[in-house]
């Protein structure tokens, strides 16, 4: 049964991979391989999978400058996805209970309100500023969805992406590695003359664009996933 996924599972599948109890060579040590997850690895995974948390922003506490405000998360931001504008003068459609079986009547009022309405539109700055247009807003709070980079603590994996996750971190520390050894291809020790498996590393990070393309087509079937439409050749619209 498959345990939680952290740190030490994704080292010791490392170790097995470079072989460390049968050879004795040691090109990381765990800091090094713990760097490749967490400087290479999850960074990249993030881009395609990425950790999705909502943030909200107080007009007036976390505005910088007009129109311009900061977002306050400890999580690593990639982009942001989405901006929900909260209670104010715009884009909100009144309830009538007379209008509700009224098609023709409801239709004209919902016409009428979206001839009017603001649509709210954001630009985002890494590492953490958003500029949300238009500048003078009413609203009190901005809810923004942000996709991020996944924590160290790997908690946020989805189980499914695990063995991809694994794979992927396997070919870079591969490619890690091959830098290394490409410049030897033995080593001799005192006992016998150790094979650096230069053919066994080349095979396992060969298979990192495959697993990139792996992720890019996952991220392409992801409702979470903004889409642009396009209709005879021009952008039209985004959901």
């Amino acid at each position: 049964m498959y345990g939680h996924l952290d740190q030490k599972w994704l080292i010791d599948r490392a170790k097995a991979m470079l072989a460390h109890s049968l050879t004795g060579v040691v090109d990381f040590d765990e800091n090094d391989i713990l760097n490749c997850l967490l400087q290479e690895t999850i960074p990249t995974f993030s881009i395609f999978l990425p950790h999705y948390t909502e943030h909200t922003i107080n007009s007036k506490l976390d505005r910088l400058q007009d129109g311009k405000y900061i977002l306050k998360t400890d999580y690593q931001i990639i982009r942001v996805e989405k901006i929900y504008t909260g209670n104010g003068a715009f884009g909100i459609y009144p309830y009538d209970p007379i209008l509700i079986n009224n098609m023709i009547d409801r239709q004209h009022l919902t016409d009428q309100m979206s001839a009017i309405e603001v649509t709210v539109t954001f630009r985002f700055e890494p590492p953490n500023i958003i500029e949300i247009y238009p500048k003078s807003l009413p609203y009190e709070q901005f809810l923004i969805k942000i996709a991020t980079i996944h924590p160290s603590h790997l908690k946020t994996i989805p189980f499914g992406s695990r063995e991809v996750l694994k794979n992927l971190f396997l070919a870079d520390l591969a490619t890690d590695l091959l830098s290394i050894r490409n410049y030897f291809q033995n080593i001799n020790s005192p006992f016998a003359e150790i094979n650096l498996n230069i053919e066994y590393l080349t095979n396992i990070a060969s298979k990192r664009d495959e697993i990139i393309n792996q992720l890019a087509e996952n991220q392409l079937k992801s409702g979470l996933v903004q889409r642009l439409y396009i209709a005879w050749g021009n952008y039209v619209s985004l959901n």
